[in-house]
């Protein structure tokens, strides 16, 4: 992701005790509502592709592999936070671990349904407490 409005760069050289330590660079995307974009807070694709760094050609191609999915379609595809939060992960994975789009893909729906499934966890866990 580079460096654009909406995106906080932050980074740490050294711990407290002055010694140098491995060069940390951490990205924080915030989320705002302008209007003056579209309403709700949702983004255009091409607000999405400024926003994560890429050219808007990749993200049609993520949209046409089902790696993300618009949260709305008038006339245009509308992204929520979340779908900036998706591709994050998928440029990790290939960057990180070698991955394919397609391979991404599997895995991202593969850690969606864990989440899916620790959340039902948690409730149930819940309700037994209850009683």
């Amino acid at each position: 992701m580079r460096n654009c409005p909406g995106t906080l760069l932050l980074s740490r050289a050294s711990d407290n005790k002055g010694k140098t330590m491995k060069k940390r660079h951490y990205e924080l995307i915030i989320r705002y509502n302008d209007p003056g974009l579209t309403s709700g807070g949702l983004l255009p694709l091409s607000e999405l592709a400024h926003v994560v760094g890429l050219h808007p050609d990749l993200i049609n191609r993520f949209l046409d592999l089902g790696l993300i999915e618009p949260a709305a379609q008038r006339p245009e595809p509308l992204f929520t936070d979340e779908a900036a939060l998706r591709i994050g992960r998928i440029l990790r994975l290939r960057r990180d671990m070698g991955v394919n789009l397609a391979s991404a893909g599997i895995i991202l729906d593969l850690l969606d349904q864990i989440d899916e499934l620790k959340k039902e966890l948690d409730t149930l866990r819940s309700k037994v407490r209850g009683m």
